[in-house]
């Protein structure tokens, strides 16, 4: 496995086609995470460990690196997060029933908020509260 540094693991956003996790976010902006590539100039698949997750992205063809990443996993009781289900398929050909799949939630981070209904609603605050910026 070859580690991606920091400062240049945006190469790796297109691999994660629709994952939009703030944490996979952090870590393309070089803010955070561990990254892994089967290639340093051309990835052509990844993975991104954030606390107990790996975050796989990429295709399923750099099956020996997919089998690293899956035994890294293991060794340190790391959950696979991934979207790809040839990726998927691969960890079920490779563990059988050892291989456990679930639905993972998140919230929805594209939420818009009407201004104005929202400083109507300040107004009718009691005086002892404050809006601030957090």
């Amino acid at each position: 496995m070859i580690t991606i540094p920091l400062e240049k693991t945006y190469i790796l956003k297109n691999l994660y086609d629709s994952l939009t996790d703030s944490g996979t976010l952090s870590c393309f902006e070089g803010l955070m995470g561990t990254a892994y590539a089967d290639d340093e100039l051309n990835p052509q698949c990844c993975g991104i460990h954030l606390g107990e997750y790996l975050y796989i992205g990429g295709n399923s063809e750099s099956t020996d690196f997919l089998k690293e990443l899956f035994e890294y996993s293991i060794e340190n009781d790391i959950t696979i997060v991934t979207l790809n289900e040839d990726i998927q398929a691969l960890a079920k050909n490779l563990y059988g029933d050892n291989c456990e799949f679930t639905t993972r939630y998140q919230m929805d981070s594209h939420i818009s908020a009407d201004k104005n209904y929202l400083l109507n609603n300040i107004k009718n605050l009691p005086k002892e509260y404050d809006l601030v910026k957090i």
